[in-house]
C-alpha cells in the first residue's frame, strides 16, 4: 500500500494552459483507492479529491466530507456544502462500496467553463456499520467502524447537485426514474459542450442508462442477467459535444464499441478489440508469452472446452518415469482471466518459482464464468456463484490427474479472495480429488460481501437464497478430508476476517483439523506487514503438506 501511494505522490495534476500544479504530500491511505494528502496550493490540514479548475485559477477539494473551492489568486475559500459528517453524509467523494466496486473516489467534476461543479451527496445514515479491531501495538485495541452494505442491506441514498459558483446556488438534479429510487449513479460528468450527464443503474444492475442533466436518456441497455458494471471507459463523449461511443456486450455477446449521437441515436459500430473478440484464444496462442507456460485444453462432459496452462520443473520428464505433485492456482471470478494473460504477477511468481524448484507442477484453468470468451460463457454462473466454477476446477484436477506424469494423490488448489472461495469449495466438494487447499482472504458466504459486487452476479438474498447458501463452504465443512490452510488479515475492509472466522468455527464444529494464519491489522492484500510472509508461508506449507 505504501509503495502505491509513494508512486501516486510523484504524479501531478496540471491545468492545460497554466503553471499551477497539485502535488500530494504526507499521503495517508484510506481504502483501496482513496487517500488524504496535503497540498501546498491548498495549505492547512489534509484533504482529498483535489482538482484544479479548467483555467487553473481555483482548486476544489473535499475536507471532512464537505466540498470546498479555493481561489488561488486571493486565497479565499468557498464552502459549497455544510452537512458533511463521518459515517453519515459525504459530499464530493464516494462511499466505501462505490470506491471498491465502481473504482472511483472523486464524486465531483468541474464544468468545462469552470463556472459550475457537479457533485454527488452520499447519505449513509441507513447503511449498516461494520467494526474492525485495530491493534496498533497499543495496550487496548481500538475499534474502527465504517459503513459497509452487505448483500441485501441498505445502500447510501445518492443525490446529484450542480453548484453555480457565480450565483452561489445549488440545484438538485432529478436522477430517479419515477418511483424507483434504489439506484446507483456510478459516474457523473460534463460533455465537451457543457451538458451535464450521469450514469444510472438499477439495484439489480440489469438496466443501465446514460442520462443528461435535463432528464433525457441518451443510451439505454437492459439484460436478462446483468449489464457489466460501467466505468469511465464505458462512455466517451467526442470533442464535437454531440457524438459519443459506448463499449458494450449487447447485442452480439462480445465487446464492441458503438457510436451514438445525442440528437439522432445510434450511428454505427466498430470491431471488437482483438483480446475481446470471438477468436481471441486463437490469436493469443498464435503468439503466446515466452515465460515458460505450456497451454492445454480439455473438454467437459457437456462439450464445454476449458483452457489452461502449466509450469513444469526444470528437470521435468514428460515420459512418465516420475509422477509430480500439482498445485492448481486460480481466481475464477466473474469476467476475470488467469490463463490468457500477458504475464504472471510478481506476487504469484514468489509462490510458483520456489515450488517449481521443489519439483511441483503449477497449473491454472479458467472455469466457466471467467472472461475473454464471450457473454454466454461469462454469465453461465449468474445466480449461482461458485457452482460451475467449483465443478470445473474439480474436472480440471481429474484431467490433470490422468496425465502420465502427474501424481493424482498429490493435487492441491490455491486461491486468494474469490479464488479462496473456490479453493475451499473445491477441497470440500472434491474431497476425493484434492489433497490440499490454500485459501487466502476467502469469501465464505456471499451474505457477508457487499451489495454492488454480490447482487450483480447473484441477485438479492431474499430472491435467491439458494444461490447464496448452496455454494457457501461454511455449509460443507464436514466434507473436509484433505489438508487446509486458511489465511486472513484482521484489517481487511473488503473481505472481512469474519469470513475466515465463520469458516473456522464451522470446521471446529465438524471436528476437522486445519491450519490458520492471522495477520493483525493487514488489509486484503496482506499489507502493510504480511505480503511477503504469507507467500513464504504458502510455499513452506505446500511443501510440507502436498
Amino acid at each position: 500500500m505504501k509503495k502505491v501511494f509513494l508512486i501516486a505522490a510523484l504524479l501531478v495534476a496540471m491545468a492545460p494552459a497554466v503553471a499551477q500544479v497539485l502535488v500530494p504530500i504526507d499521503i495517508t491511505p484510506l481504502y483501496r483507492r482513496s487517500f488524504t494528502a496535503r497540498y501546498e496550493l491548498i495549505g492547512g490540514e489534509p484533504v482529498r479529491e483535489a482538482a484544479l479548475s479548467p483555467d487553473g485559477s481555483r482548486v476544489g477539494f473535499v475536507r471532512d466530507n464537505d466540498l470546498f473551492v479555493k481561489d488561488l489568486a486571493t486565497g479565499a475559500e468557498m464552502r459549497i456544502t455544510h452537512d458533511g459528517e463521518r459515517n453519515k453524509i459525504i459530499n464530493g467523494a464516494t462511499d466505501w462500496v462505490y470506491e471498491e466496486e465502481y473504482s472511483f473516489t472523486r464524486a465531483w467534476e468541474w464544468s468545462p467553463d469552470g463556472q459550475s461543479i457537479a457533485f454527488l451527496r452520499f447519505d449513509e445514515s441507513r447503511v449498516p456499520e461494520f467494526t474492525m479491531m485495530r491493534y496498533n501495538d497499543g495496550l487496548y485495541p481500538e475499534p474502527y467502524t465504517f459503513k459497509y452494505p452487505k448483500a441485501g442491506e441498505a445502500n447510501s441514498a445518492v443525490t446529484l447537485f450542480v453548484y453555480d459558483l457565480g450565483r452561489r446556488t445549488t440545484q438538485l438534479i432529478e436522477t430517479a426514474p419515477g418511483p424507483e429510487t434504489d439506484i446507483y449513479i456510478p459516474r457523473i460528468g460534463w460533455t465537451p459542450s457543457g451538458k451535464l450527464f450521469f450514469y444510472r443503474v438499477n439495484r439489480l444492475q440489469n438496466h443501465f442508462e446514460v442520462v443528461l442533466g435535463d432528464g433525457r436518456v441518451i443510451y439505454d441497455e437492459m439484460s436478462t442477467t446483468y449489464v457489466e458494471r460501467p466505468d469511465e471507459k464505458t462512455v466517451t463523449f467526442l470533442p464535437d459535444g454531440d457524438r459519443f461511443t459506448v463499449r458494450s456486450e449487447a447485442p452480439t455477446g462480445w465487446w464492441a464499441t458503438y457510436l451514438y449521437c445525442i440528437e439522432e441515436g445510434f450511428i454505427g459500430v466498430e470491431p471488437s478489440p482483438d483480446d475481446e473478440s470471438p477468436d481471441n484464444v486463437e490469436r493469443f496462442l498464435e503468439n503466446p508469452p515466452d515465460d515458460g507456460r505450456e497451454y492445454f485444453h480439455f473438454t467437459l462432459a457437456d462439450s464445454t472446452v476449458l483452457h489452461g496452462w502449466m509450469l513444469t520443473p526444470e528437470s521435468f520428464d514428460p515420459a512418465g518415469s516420475r509422477r509430480y505433485p500439482v498445485l492448481m492456482t486460480q481466481y475464477s471470478g466473474p469476467g476475470s482471466r488467469s490463463v490468457f494473460v500477458p504475464s504472471i504477477g510478481v506476487g504469484d511468481r514468489a509462490i510458483y518459482e520456489p515450488l517449481l524448484r521443489a519439483g511441483y507442477i503449477i497449473a491454472c484453468v479458467d472455469p466457466r464464468g471467467t472472461g475473454g470468451r464471450g457473454e454466454a460463457f461469462k454469465k453461465a454462473t449468474y445466480g449461482n456463484l461458485g457452482a460451475l466454477e467449483t465443478r470445473d476446477q474439480i474436472a480440471a484436477a481429474r484431467w490433470l490427474g490422468a496425465l502420465p506424469y502427474v501424481d493424482a494423490t498429490r493435487i492441491g488448489i490455491y486461491g486468494w479472495s474469490y479464488g479462496g472461495f473456490i479453493a475451499l469449495n473445491s477441497i470440500l466438494k472434491g474431497a476425493d480429488v484434492f489433497a490440499a487447499a490454500v485459501a487466502v482472504a476467502p469469501v465464505t458466504s456471499w451474505r457477508f460481501y457487499d451489495t454492488i459486487y454480490t447482487e450483480i452476479y447473484n441477485g438479492l438474498p431474499t430472491d435467491n437464497p439458494a444461490g447464496y447458501d448452496d455454494n457457501s463452504p461454511i455449509n460443507y465443512a464436514g466434507l473436509l478430508r484433505g489438508k487446509l490452510l486458511l489465511a486472513h488479515g484482521t484489517g481487511d475492509d473488503n473481505v472481512h476476517v469474519q469470513n475466515s472466522y465463520e469458516m473456522a468455527k464451522a470446521l471446529v464444529a465438524a471436528d476437522k483439523k486445519f491450519d490458520m494464519m492471522i495477520y493483525p491489522d493487514d488489509n486484503h492484500s496482506m499489507r502493510p506487514h504480511g505480503s511477503d510472509h504469507v507467500r513464504e508461508k504458502i510455499v513452506d506449507w505446500v511443501i510440507a503438506n502436498l
